[in-house]
């Protein structure tokens, strides 16, 4: 993830690749920003307009969870 760039990627655990992320998405869950080897659910929505997947609904996984 990318502070000043206000988007990053995030990488899957089952190897299949990684999901684009917008600030915005992140403040929507309730978070600032992300780091590095955080854990997060999220689903994976396409884009229309751009033909790409981006993620959406975040939430932080706990060791609650």
């Amino acid at each position: 993830y990318n502070v000043d760039k206000n988007y990053g990627f995030i990488t899957a655990d089952d190897g299949s690749g990684e999901t684009f992320v917008h600030i915005s998405r992140i403040r929507k869950a309730g978070l600032e920003k992300l780091v590095g080897g955080q854990k997060i659910n999220y689903l994976v929505k396409l884009d229309g307009l751009k033909d790409k997947n981006y993620a959406s609904t975040l939430s932080l996984i706990t060791d609650n969870d």
